[in-house]
């Protein structure tokens, strides 16, 4: 008895774990089309479906790190988290330093991340810090550009 109603637990996690992935995949889809078509102005040089985002320097340890759509284009790189629904723009010629990192904001996940250097908005230097899929394409493409 006890086999068969961990046997249903187990299938039932399986099941639910099963819609999140198609509902996250549909939700990336969606929104990698509605940014292609706001930025369609724009050459895309790069972009990663499902980057995570280690946070902007200046805010702070406590903000939230989360997935989401990074885009490079030949004027800036931006990023937008899925949950929340938070934007970084990064202007090019504002990017000071590109380089990989093990961590950001202590925090870490034992992978190398592509490390931005930028002059924010006040004028002073920050950084963000993303886990991306293709590390070395995303660091040579920015190096070369900014």
């Amino acid at each position: 008895m006890t086999v068969k109603i961990l046997l249903f637990i187990a299938g039932f996690i399986l099941l639910i774990a099963i819609v999140i992935i198609f509902s996250l995949k549909k939700i990336i889809k969606k929104r990698l089309t509605n940014l292609k078509k706001r930025f369609n102005e724009y050459q895309i040089i790069e972009y990663e479906r499902f980057a995570n985002c280690f946070g902007i320097k200046s805010k702070g340890y406590f903000q939230i790190r989360g997935n989401g759509i990074l885009i490079l284009t030949e004027k800036f790189l931006f990023f937008q988290m899925l949950f929340p629904k938070k934007e970084i723009l990064i202007s090019l010629s504002d990017i000071q330093k590109t380089e990989i990192s093990m961590s950001h904001q202590g925090k870490t996940k034992g992978r190398k991340l592509l490390k931005i250097g930028f002059t924010n908005d006040r004028k002073k230097m920050d950084s963000v810090a993303f886990l991306v899929s293709n590390l070395d394409i995303w660091y040579k493409k920015l190096k070369k550009i900014s």
